[in-house]
């Protein structure tokens, strides 16, 4: 079996896009600092936010939204890393190549597996919204990183020093 390869060189008229799946907040909307300064074309993946889906469904979610005869590379963060790796696997036409941000290829709590059959009724025992629970995981994390960039951004030593 042969492989085909492909190369953006760089200052090449082609015209790569990054296609961005979000984490767990599903939006997209954490990645705008990231975009500001990244400067090349984007494409934000954003999943459903009132319907409940799996892995397989969020998988098709970011298929169909994948670019259609431009060559682009797949940013999998946190939650959607699972769904990048799915993804490349399958070959689509002109994927160059997948980045993994802050995620895993496996599930990190397998303990949990056993305890899946109990979700349905969890859920339906308790009065919220699915886009109400992402929101405020992804609230409490966007926290967490903006403290950390203020404080990034107060101190100009490095943040590393070797001797």
């Amino acid at each position: 079996m042969s492989i085909s390869r492909s190369r953006v060189v760089p200052g090449s008229t082609s015209k790569l896009t990054l296609v961005l799946l979000p984490g767990m907040d599903g939006t997209g909307e954490l990645f705008a600092p990231f975009i500001a300064a990244y400067g090349g074309a984007t494409q934000v993946v954003r999943y459903p936010p009132t319907a409940v889906l799996n892995y397989a469904g969020l998988e098709e979610v970011a298929r169909s939204a994948l670019p259609r005869g431009e060559p682009f590379v797949l940013l999998g963060e946190s939650f959607s890393g699972p769904i990048a790796i799915s993804l490349a696997a399958s070959r689509p036409p002109n994927l160059l190549g997948v980045i993994l941000c802050c995620t895993f290829a496996r599930n990190p709590r397998p303990f949990l597996g056993p305890f899946r059959s109990l979700l349905p009724m969890l859920l339906a025992s308790r009065p919220f919204d699915c886009w109400n629970l992402r929101y405020a995981a992804a609230s409490r994390i966007q926290a967490f990183a903006m403290r950390c960039a203020n404080q990034f951004n107060k101190s100009p030593q490095p943040l590393c020093v070797s001797a």
